[in-house]
């Protein structure tokens, strides 16, 4: 019995030690596993931790890295960070997407090399933002922030939160992959900015299409039921990450996924191994592209039985976008995507310059003023003077002088002469008496002589009569090399009649091409020797007489030619007889020749001529007023080449925030404005001051706008162009050049505009005089003279944010001598 009892014993104790070697396998192995999952755990919220910073941290500063970056600086993220992070350089990518885009509708070799310039630009901040990523040491904080917060207590069988239990991070796990090749970036692209680029080039927007995908990844044009709302509503697309972009150099896979609408989030071991580097983009790129996905590992020191070893884990994760709409803290503040940015270069410019002005022509002084002038007056057809051969001179119709000549004449012939008698000599018959036969009297006005004032005929000067001379009207050539009575007596009559014309200082420049004529022209008439130069009868008397002693021309004559060099546009009336919209200028005193006046960029747009609706109606021409809601520039025009430009900058902006801009101030001859997004007021903006304000704004030295210079190709000379709507061709003589009264006919460009104050009429109505205040126009003999306004664009690519070039621009062919007073 003994015996038995003592083998149960054993039984039982062998039992025991089972049950006990059980328990402890099954705790070490709860042990293991719950470690484990502990361990697992922590590494995955590390490197999801990685995953979900490295889209903002680590950046690089702008000013670290060599070569041309600092064109990048208004797309940093905040502004005046001046650094770039893995979101804000898909928007350099972006940047270089524009510029070459632009390049490749330009034709112009400058334009291809610039845009190779930016992409290697682009290539030196992702080779700097890569390096980065890259480095494994840049991730410690985040994965043990992260891992701090949680322990391991099951698998080091401490309870207690020791950083004995705490997950570290281990750099040598560390790699980078290239996920979700093909998927969308956060750089969409608005429908807008699509169709300005189909009108450009439909090859490349369709090039551009090919880069559009939804959040899934799938392609499509914008709009997707994943795409998010662009800051103006318009839909819009993404453009896909790691994938060829057909118009970069190299075929550069530049964007990066980043998933918008999505958090950071892990991925499989399988899914990072199939996309490293040699699986996504060529081997050379890998130092110059950054990646998007990480695997991060970890290690806890496990401790059994007083001994310890290290238990490790590795996780992958890839990075994701905030889906979270922000306000952009602007004025106008609208809701817009955290992290997601439009396809847009928000620093770029459009420079806008009006030609300088001419100088004055070279004489000082012009005509302002010839209500007076002999040519006015006594001279205008059909008025006359007529000259008797012994210098008498009567001012008025013709018929009449030659007839009251012819009746003096007649009475102091000797054959008409009464018989003389014994008592009395032959005498004058008192029946041809003038006087009796209806002719004015001796000591009328009406017969002149001398070259004082109002110097009246005497009897005895009437009696000297023998015939008529001649008879003068202003229709006589005045040319050089003209002589005659008509030529030499002018002088005379001048002072007698107490006509010549008010002269004033002429401007001492700013004229465009035909108004630098005008006042040539107007200068010389002054100055000729015809008539006094506003310094009374003596100096013009004596002017005359020096130029008959020297050979220079006799009487007044204009020899104009156009200023030897291109000059800026103003406004001017070109609808004809028509009142003119705008306001003109008037010189001192109020009885003076008027110019054109300085218009807005806008205004002068419409004055050329580019407001045509893009359906067809060529009415419109949008002055002052904003532009009807349907209205679209029509490819081609200058204004349609600023308005897809603005594209670029501000996607989805509309006609009349541009109108706004175009038409904020006048651009006077030689000023230059430009054309940006205010970063303060996030509108479009036109100042003399332009970009430079950046500096202030993003923290760096944007750029120096004066020494950019545009890349395209410059357009012919405005007088060798055909018939386009950015050229306004007209003709200036009867016009703008010896401008015409409106009552006459041959001018469409009335004095309404370039005419005179005062005088038969008031400016703007339907009969005015000429320049000066002359009746018809102030020479009679004219060339032809053409007028040339232009609205030049030439374009840019968008390097250093330069996008085109907008200049105003007026030249003037013909001219020559004018001779032969009205």
């Amino acid at each position: 019995m003994r015996r038995k009892h003592g083998f149960t014993i054993g039984i039982i104790l062998a039992s025991l030690v089972l049950l006990v070697v059980l328990g402890l396998t099954f705790f070490y192995s709860i042990n293991l596993f719950g470690g484990s999952r502990e361990l697992v755990d922590a590494v995955d919220s590390g490197t999801a931790a990685i995953a979900r910073k490295a889209v903002m941290t680590p950046s690089v500063a702008l000013n670290s890295i060599p070569g041309d970056v600092a064109q990048f600086s208004a797309l940093c993220d905040p502004p005046g960070s001046n650094t770039i992070n893995l979101l804000t350089y898909n928007r350099l990518v972006g940047y270089a997407i524009i510029v070459s885009a632009n390049s490749q509708t330009m034709g112009s070799s400058k334009a291809n090399s610039n845009a190779t310039s930016v992409w290697q630009a682009v290539s030196a901040v992702g080779q700097a933002l890569t390096s980065q990523l890259n480095n494994s040491s840049n991730y410690a904080s985040y994965f043990n922030q992260v891992t701090n917060m949680s322990n391991t207590s099951i698998l080091g069988f401490q309870l207690n939160n020791s950083s004995n239990n705490h997950v570290k991070y281990d750099p040598s796990f560390f790699k980078t992959s290239y996920y979700n090749a093909a998927k969308a970036s956060n750089i969409y692209i608005t429908q807008a900015l699509v169709d300005s680029f189909n009108a450009l080039s439909p090859s490349l927007a369709s090039q551009l299409n090919s880069l559009i995908v939804t959040t899934s990844g799938k392609s499509g044009p914008p709009g997707g039921s994943n795409a998010p709302a662009a800051p103006t509503g318009v839909p819009a697309g993404y453009l896909a990450g790691y994938k060829n972009i057909p118009f970069a150099p190299n075929s550069l896979p530049a964007l990066v996924p980043v998933l918008p609408n999505s958090q950071a989030h892990l991925i499989s071991k399988t899914e990072f191994n199939q996309s490293i580097a040699s699986n996504v983009i060529p081997g050379n790129l890998t130092n110059t592209i950054p990646p998007n996905a990480y695997e991060a590992g970890g290690v806890v020191n496990r401790q059994v039985s007083n001994l310890s070893n290290l238990a490790t884990a590795m996780a992958a994760a890839t990075v994701g976008c905030p889906d979270k709409p922000v306000a952009n803290n602007t004025p106008n503040s609208t809701l817009v995507l955290a992290g997601q940015y439009p396809l847009a270069m928000p620093g770029g410019y459009v420079k806008i310059y009006n030609y300088p002005g001419a100088s004055n022509p070279g004489l000082g002084s012009f005509v302002t003023d010839a209500s007076n002038s002999i040519y006015n007056n006594e001279l205008f057809t059909p008025s006359s003077i007529t000259m008797t051969d012994n210098g008498i001179f009567i001012s008025g119709p013709a018929s009449f002088a030659s007839q009251a000549i012819n009746a003096w004449a007649a009475y102091n012939n000797p054959a008409n002469f009464l018989p003389a008698t014994k008592t009395t000599p032959a005498k004058r018959n008192p029946a041809l008496y003038p006087p009796n036969l209806g002719y004015p009297a001796p000591g009328s006005s009406v017969y002149r002589f001398g070259s004082g004032y109002n110097q009246l005929a005497t009897i005895q000067d009437l009696e000297n009569i023998q015939s008529e001379l001649v008879s003068c009207t202003s229709q006589v050539d005045y040319g050089p090399g003209a002589s005659g009575p008509c030529i030499s007596n002018l002088p005379t009559w001048i002072g007698n009649y107490g006509t010549h014309t008010v002269a004033a200082q002429a401007p001492s420049g700013n004229y465009t091409a035909v108004e630098y004529m005008k006042t040539s022209l107007l200068e010389q008439w002054n100055n000729d020797g015809g008539e006094p130069s506003g310094l009374g009868v003596v100096s013009g008397t004596f002017n005359f007489f020096m130029n008959s002693i020297f050979g220079t021309s006799l009487g007044p004559t204009a020899n104009v030619s156009p200023p030897p060099t291109p000059t800026g546009v103003k406004l001017f009336n070109h609808n004809g007889n028509l009142p003119s919209s705008y306001a003109s200028q008037n010189l001192p005193p109020q009885q003076s020749p008027q110019y054109g006046t300085d218009g807005t960029p806008w205004q002068l747009l419409a004055h050329i001529g580019n407001m045509s609706y893009t359906n067809g109606n060529n009415n419109f021409q949008s002055d002052n007023s904003p532009p009807p809601a349907n209205f679209m520039p029509q490819p081609g025009t200058a204004l349609f080449n600023v308005y897809q430009r603005c594209q670029e900058i501000k996607p989805g902006i509309g006609i009349n925030e541009l109108y706004n801009a175009l038409n904020s101030q006048p651009i006077a001859l030689g000023q230059t404005f430009y054309l940006y997004l205010s970063p303060k007021t996030g509108l479009l903006t036109m100042d003399s001051s332009g970009p430079a304000q950046f500096t202030s704004v993003y923290g760096n030295a944007y750029l120096d706008q004066n020494s950019i210079t545009p890349d395209g190709n410059p357009p012919s000379d405005i007088t060798n162009q055909g018939p386009n709507p950015n050229l306004l061709v007209y003709s200036a003589q009867d016009t703008l050049v010896n401008t015409q009264d409106t009552g006459s006919t041959g001018g469409f460009f009335s004095a309404a505009i370039y005419g005179i104050t005062g005088g038969s009429a008031s400016v703007g109505s339907s009969s005015t005089d000429g320049d000066a205040v002359t009746q018809i126009q102030p020479f009679v003999t004219e060339p032809s003279v053409t007028g040339y306004d232009a609205a030049n664009w030439i374009p840019a690519s968008g390097y250093h944010n330069l996008l085109g070039v907008l200049q105003f621009q007026s030249q003037a062919t013909g001219g020559g001598q004018y001779s032969s007073i009205n």
